[in-house]
């Protein structure tokens, strides 16, 4: 795993500083495949399909890398698979996955499994309590969308008592 995450390091530089999406998805694929197998390459790799930076979108090939970095246990690609379930209307795998990632003390997928509480979709009972824990964890960590969505369950009383100082 050493030149894999050698790899996507040099990849982040190029994807992030440089902006050469071409020379990052080379990197990201040759972190991602075998014999390096990099959990965070896939991910990353993923979202160079979704967004089509350094390669052509493709939601199947997006999926695909999300999935397998998700086998691997990268908390980031977890939390990537549960948001493409939930576009897809799928949200008990929504749930499962931003489980799966939030117990990894991941924040995004604290705050979307806060959003499923809150609104109640698909199957998912709404639960503003529920929802009230997962924006403070996530909050509690600096994530400012759950701070700002804390702040709304604050304003309204919903979940928590009405607190207009907290919110």
């Amino acid at each position: 795993h050493d030149r894999g995450a050698q790899l996507c390091a040099m990849g982040d530089k190029e994807f992030f500083v440089s902006q050469s999406y071409g020379e990052a998805f080379v990197l990201y694929l040759e972190a991602a495949e075998p014999p390096n197998s990099h959990p965070v390459a896939m991910h990353r790799l993923g979202v160079c399909f979704r967004d089509g930076k350094g390669c052509g979108k493709s939601t199947k090939d997006a999926q695909r890398w999300f999935g397998r970095g998700a086998a691997m246990g990268d908390a980031d690609a977890i939390n990537a698979v549960g948001a493409a379930a939930e576009a897809a209307g799928d949200f008990q795998a929504a749930l499962a996955n931003y489980q799966r990632a939030a117990d990894m003390s991941h924040r995004e997928a604290q705050c979307n499994l806060g959003h499923l509480y809150e609104k109640g979709l698909g199957t998912v009972a709404q639960d503003a309590v529920i929802a009230s824990r997962w924006y403070r964890a996530a909050a509690d960590a600096g994530f400012a969308k759950a701070q700002n969505n804390l702040g709304s369950l604050y304003y309204g009383g919903e979940g928590v008592g009405v607190d207009h100082g907290a919110a």
